[in-house]
């Protein structure tokens, strides 16, 4: 039934090529408008399950929370004096600017001094009591020092506090004095792309600006503003990147195995219709991409060309046969396309079974794939006959130049039939090493590590952290009741997990009345020796009294900048809990959410995000990997109908599998949130290999010398459809953007090892059973 339908197809086509060609650039042309406006989101929180409660969280921090969303600025010049001014004009600039709130380059002590005497423990004000009873009896000059000197102690602690240096005049510097920190508030929250991204380039060239204007001044814009930033540009970057080296790879192959340009280039027309098709898709039905499927463009051109690579050389066999061309098609989709659609059909299954999965990042690339690989396989039976027919019309194919067997893929052929045992026990091996592999494969929980490197953004990072003693990588909680703040605050504290915990109840004292009556007697006792008398109108006595005399600390009294910080858009009260050690290390990342979610169970931030977004594609992997595989031998069944001739075309897949994901585990090479969806794309894409070759051994007979003409003919095609897929995969090598790197290397590896399976292990397998049956 289906040889009848792809018979006539090709003759259908071949008759209407004009028609066919003609309706498939009209289709094209309604889908690329309709692909227009089709974005990319960054945002990790896009790759979590829609429902989790993560997401929901994520959102409100950055949409409502203060102290994340900063747009930073690290400034550093031999000259400090230099470096300050250059600050302040930095400040001007941004304060004139109508998309940012606030923006400093100085710490704002007034609050923490005027509130000093109510934030500070009760041992603090018993040593303070104590030591202003000791300058009683001495003079006003000697006193004046004592006291002059603990302010400045007293101010230094509350900078270091604040995780900033000190200076007279309050900037924000290092400890070292090597960096000046800026800090702009800008108008809205890092969610927004259409805002983030075009803000951020122009707070880089305003950097670069300021640089440019003060010779030696080094200016790093940094935050999760800019690092969105960098983020996107060097993954649109890559986008274009892989997108021309596949077509030159499947150029260059296509060219190197069919000796001639023309089939190359018609067959990468069809390509790009289709995958034009499939963005227009994504945008009809998922509205976006997420930052993995947005360079699998080119991996989809890599998979679809295996499809012409097979019906090419099927055509072009059947033309050195009989040498007429509508015929040759004709044969060409009768049984090549037999193979194609079964190959197509169980690729797609495989990867729409990966929409199954919780996360988006696993559904959209599992949806993504699974229509592209079905619309190039239409593309490949519809257009590709028609633009070849048309073609031929006007530069025929010469006889001399076709090209049939490839004699070496026949000898091997051979060999694999005739040292079938040593082959079949080498595979053993192999597959016994790889399930040990398997035992010790690791994950990477470090973002940074797939980040590209060198962002600048990064660079302000590891300042923040080693000149600063201060991150943003912290998480953050939210609550209603202020006493449920101070409880929650108590408890973190205890964690050893926890290095800090940044609560607004730290500015709001619990017992203030208690508080007030002690500091009145401190006035009371203080104001009545003879030291005031002299004290009472120098600058250090009129310090100490408005300590002394200050009124207690209260919500509404609190200053715009500390309210910002603590106090969400919504009216919520935020707390910042910061890791005691590196956040991105597994084992304490696990610890520390852990024991954090115990006290708070709605924790948010980066790392927390993170370590859940790994956490659900672990549990997909294991899901998408054994459904797809599934889905895929039911359809084996259905196509071959007899298990054994099932089995023999699964077994390469299920050997490539193992071996991957087992070389991984053996090589240190781990699994990240990028390269983890790997593994079911292997299933979808290595399968074609064994289910082709096992076609044309039924055609061939299923006899042991059918099995070296299979392979010099089909072989032939196996190898340029799997060398074109796995180049489009290595093209992934040279993004700059470290995840897609990995998931290229774990690609490759995988199609590698399902191109060698097939062409090796299983035509030896072939020829055990079929010498068997014979014997």
């Amino acid at each position: 039934m289906r040889e009848r339908l792809f018979s006539y197809a090709a003759g259908l086509v071949c008759r209407n090529p004009w028609k066919t060609f003609g309706a498939a650039l009209l289709l094209t042309a309604l889908a690329a408008l309709a692909a227009m406006g089709l974005q990319v989101k960054m945002d990790w929180s896009e790759m979590l399950p829609a429902g989790h409660p993560m997401v929901e969280s994520y959102r409100k921090m950055e949409s409502e929370m203060g102290g994340s969303d900063y747009m930073i600025f690290a400034l550093r010049h031999a000259d400090g004096g230099e470096a300050r001014r250059a600050s302040d004009e930095l400040v001007a600039e941004l304060a004139a600017d109508p998309d940012i709130i606030s923006a400093s380059n100085r710490l704002d002590l007034d609050f923490y001094r005027g509130s000093a005497l109510y934030l500070a423990d009760e041992e603090e004000l018993g040593e303070l009591w104590e030591g202003l009873r000791l300058m009683y009896g001495m003079d006003t000059e000697t006193a004046r020092g004592l006291i002059s000197g603990e302010l400045r102690s007293r101010e230094k602690e509350i900078a270091r506090t604040l995780g900033y240096g000190y200076d007279e005049d309050h900037y924000m510097i290092s400890p070292s004095g090597d960096w000046l920190l800026v800090l702009a508030r800008p108008v809205r929250g890092t969610g927004d792309y259409s805002f983030t991204i075009p803000f951020a380039k122009r707070m880089g060239e305003l950097a670069e600006g300021l640089e440019e204007r003060h010779p030696g001044l080094e200016v790093l814009p940094g935050g999760n503003y800019f690092f969105a930033y960098e983020e996107k540009a060097c993954v649109d970057a890559d986008m274009v990147v892989v997108m021309a080296l596949a077509v030159l790879v499947i150029l260059t192959v296509y060219t190197l195995f069919f000796g001639s340009v023309s089939y190359p280039l018609l067959s990468l027309l069809c390509l790009v219709m289709s995958v034009i098709w499939t963005m227009a898709l994504m945008r009809l039905v998922v509205g976006s991409l997420n930052f993995i499927t947005s360079v699998l463009a080119g991996i989809l051109m890599g998979i679809g060309v295996d499809y012409s690579v097979h019906i090419l050389s099927r055509y072009r066999e059947e033309m050195e046969s009989h040498g007429d061309r509508v015929e040759s098609f004709r044969q060409a989709l009768s049984h090549a396309g037999m193979g194609v659609f079964t190959g197509a059909a169980t690729t797609a299954a495989a990867f729409f079974v990966i929409v199954l999965g919780e996360s988006r990042a696993f559904r959209q690339t599992g949806f993504f794939l699974g229509a592209g690989v079905l619309l190039c396989f239409l593309s490949m039976m519809t257009v590709l006959p028609a633009v070849v027919t048309l073609k031929e019309r006007r530069f025929p194919l010469k006889p001399g130049r076709v090209r049939g067997r490839m004699l070496s893929l026949e000898r091997l052929g051979e060999v694999a039939v005739r040292r079938r045992w040593a082959f079949i026990a080498c595979a053993a091996a192999l597959t016994a090493l790889a399930v040990f592999g398997v035992t010790r494969v690791q994950y990477d929980y470090d973002m940074w590590n797939i980040e590209p490197a060198g962002l600048k953004s990064e660079r302000v990072k590891d300042i923040l952290v080693g000149d600063f003693g201060m991150s943003f990588d912290y998480s953050v909680a939210f609550d209603t009741d202020l006493a449920e703040v101070r409880r929650k605050a108590g408890e973190l504290r205890g964690l050893d997990e926890v290095g800090k915990v940044e609560a607004l109840t730290d500015l709001l004292p619990e017992d203030v009345d208690g508080r007030a009556r002690r500091l009145a007697a401190m006035r009371e006792e203080f104001y009545a020796t003879p030291l005031w008398a002299g004290l009472s109108g120098t600058p250090e006595g009129m310090a100490l009294s408005s300590m002394l005399e200050a009124a207690p600390p209260t919500l509404e009294g609190l200053p715009d900048s500390l309210r910002d910080t603590f106090i969400s858009a919504s009216g919520e009260f935020v707390t910042y809990i910061y890791p005691r050690e590196d956040p991105w290390e597994e084992r304490f990342l696990r610890s520390f959410v852990t024991s954090v979610r115990e006290v708070e169970g709605g924790i948010t931030g980066t790392p927390v995000v993170f370590y859940d977004l790994l956490g659900v594609l672990k549990g997909d992997l294991g899901k998408a990997t054994g459904i797809s595989m599934l889905a895929v031998f039911l359809l084996l069944l259905f196509d071959f109908k007899r298990l054994s001739r099932s089995v023999y075309a699964f077994l390469p897949l299920c050997m490539a599998v193992l071996w991957m994901v087992g070389l991984m585990g053996l090589t240190g090479f781990r699994f990240d949130i990028v390269n983890i969806v790997v593994t079911p794309m292997i299933v979808g894409m290595g399968i074609d290999f064994g289910v082709i070759l096992m076609h044309r051994a039924i055609e061939e007979g299923e006899v042991a010398g059918g099995i070296p003409v299979a392979m010099g003919t089909t072989g032939r095609a196996i190898l340029a459809s799997g060398l074109t897929t796995a180049g489009a995969f290595a093209c992934l090598l040279f993004a700059s953007y470290r995840g897609f790197r990995s998931m290229g290397l774990a690609a490759v590896i995988g199609l590698v090892f399902a191109v060698v399976v097939s062409v090796t292990v299983l035509p030896a397998i072939l020829g055990f059973a079929y010498s068997r049956r014979r014997g």
